[in-house]
């Protein structure tokens, strides 16, 4: 299949911007996007884009997402990969239009290695290092992870034949975007994890302060590392597995978050002797208020995998530490401001 209408949701986001945009500058498709905002909708139509078409309306909007797929060859959904609601809307929809058409589409979901989280609270590095080719062990993933519950619906529904599902898997996403998106007001500049990692550090004059202690680890990869993998991927759907063999890790370098808070720290205080220490329960609650407490489990879990299909598909990133530092020195001196 060689594909040439694709349908994005997501695409204004921080991931699914940056592939909506590699795969317009291709100029070899038409691409209908998903976008709720009104304003972002007129001003991608004023940046007139290569064979764009704009729906408008919500991820659970069953109507748009009809126009949105009538013609589409491939869906990619890199919207919320926690929208339980906007995910079943897009099954049901995707159902009822291969049952008129017989018609069985693509869906890469862009998820997340949160769903590999553990219970370390920061206090410890697991030895558990995942790998996307292992297909039996994926499979035990725990089921009331972040992510996972939406991801079981898409490989159920893939079970059930009427589409292909490809999940891809990043873990901390880096990396300032700058693009014609961006620049508009329409694409978000800035992934939120790293600044809430070091949010406490700023805030308390470059004290290496980490849930738990932060000697959890994450992988980490460039958005445009990610971007790659996905376009990667869609370049492949002809000969590459889906459903259970269909997952596919994004990842760069590993860190544990104490060193984040570190890298953050040396450039606040100039030096690497600062404190370190866990927070306390009140400094958690006062750093992670509301709902931004309850990802607390999550930025303090491990999630270590390793990206065999990926690599196997020839893709290699391009962004490292060095990278990840800079970007880290960046959002400490915007968040010092």
């Amino acid at each position: 299949m060689s594909p040439s209408n694709i349908f994005i949701i997501g695409a204004t986001g921080y991931i699914g911007g940056t592939v909506f945009l590699r795969l317009v500058e291709r100029k070899a498709y038409n691409i209908t996007i998903l976008v709720r905002d009104e304003d972002k909708a007129r001003k991608i139509q004023q940046l007139n884009l290569h064979a764009v078409s704009i729906v408008l309306g919500t991820a659970t909007d069953a109507t748009a997402i009809e126009t949105g797929i009538k013609d589409a060859d491939v869906i990619i959904d890199a919207f919320n990969c926690d929208d339980a609601e906007g995910n079943a809307t897009l099954l049901s929809v995707v159902r009822r239009h291969f049952g008129a058409t017989k018609k069985k589409l693509p869906l890469i979901r862009v998820s997340g290695g949160g769903v590999l989280m553990d219970d370390a609270r920061g206090t410890y590095a697991s030895e558990k290092v995942w790998d996307d080719a292992d297909t039996k062990e994926m499979a035990n993933i725990r089921a009331t992870n972040p992510h996972r519950p939406v991801d079981l619906e898409v490989l159920k529904a893939d079970a059930e034949g009427f589409l292909g599902s490809y999940i891809i898997m990043p873990s901390i996403v880096f990396g300032a975007i700058d693009n014609v998106l961006s620049r508009a007001g329409i694409q978000r500049e800035n992934n939120v994890v790293t600044q809430v990692i070091i949010a406490p550090v700023v805030a308390l004059g470059g004290k290496v302060v980490t849930v738990g202690g932060g000697f959890n680890k994450s992988e980490c990869t460039h958005v445009e590392d990610v971007a790659s993998l996905i376009t990667t991927v869609f370049d492949n759907l002809d000969t590459e597995p889906h459903g259970p063999e269909g997952y596919y890790f994004a990842e760069s370098f590993e860190l544990d978050l104490r060193s984040i808070a570190r890298i953050a720290s040396k450039y606040i205080t100039g030096d690497i002797s600062a404190e370190e220490r866990a927070m306390t329960d009140d400094e958690c609650k006062t750093f992670f208020p509301g709902p931004l407490y309850g990802i607390i489990p999550v930025l303090s879990g491990n999630s270590r995998f390793t990206a065999t299909c990926a690599r196997r598909l020839g893709w290699v990133p391009k962004y490292g530490l060095a990278d990840y530092e800079s970007d880290v020195m960046r959002l400490a001196e915007a968040m010092k401001a």
